[in-house]
């Protein structure tokens, strides 16, 4: 968690997936940064209803969560030893479709994904950008799935192959809807931003 003013930015990593969003939030003014644990904070959350206002506090190393009159602590950790994706700085040209073609490309090919393969590419689904048209593909080595889309604009040939864990959360995560879906590639990461979040 990391408090810019009034701006509040949320980054979560477990080293293979990265996800940042960020909200403008009341507060008190002054910059401040720490480590809690999510699945805690999301389930005490969770347990709170939907309209209830809920306060921070930090102290040293706890996190103090106040609603109504619950209140819980939670340890935390210092900022500075979160472990962030070091990011690629080859990415090509940034790219977009609706979320709701992307999520329809997935779909239609996900099926086709090995699961626990020796040959570990074939766990994934292969992403080509080329021209005005993105590709997807997935195969196990016995069956292949394609589907494709087009782009509004024209894109040098870019292609990574993204592992089941990410396509499984992408297709979790994106929304049936006509907002689109930003998508830079890099040699071995892969960066998508839509519905105000960075994954």
């Amino acid at each position: 968690i990391r408090k810019t003013g009034s701006q509040l930015e949320l980054t979560t990593s477990d080293l293979e997936i990265q996800v940042r969003t960020s909200a403008e939030l009341g507060g008190d003014g002054g910059n401040f940064a720490t480590t809690v644990g999510a699945r805690k904070l999301i389930d005490i959350l969770r347990s709170l209803p939907n309209d209830m206002v809920v306060t921070l506090t930090a102290t040293q190393n706890k996190l103090t969560l106040q609603a109504g009159k619950s209140r819980f602590t939670l340890q935390t950790l210092p900022a500075e030893d979160f472990p962030l994706v070091n990011e690629a700085v080859d990415f090509g040209p940034v790219f977009a479709v609706p979320q709701k073609t992307l999520r329809a490309l997935i779909n239609q090919v996900h099926f086709a994904m090995a699961v626990h393969d020796i040959r570990y590419y074939l766990n994934g689904i292969l992403f080509v950008a080329e021209g005005k048209t993105l590709t997807l593909v997935a195969t196990d080595g016995h069956r292949l799935a394609l589907a494709q889309a087009t782009l509004e604009v024209d894109m040098p040939k870019q292609d990574v192959i993204l592992p089941r864990k990410t396509v499984l959360e992408l297709q979790r995560l994106l929304k049936d809807e006509d907002t689109a879906i930003e998508m830079r590639f890099a040699g071995n990461q892969a960066k998508f931003a839509f519905s105000g979040m960075e994954f």
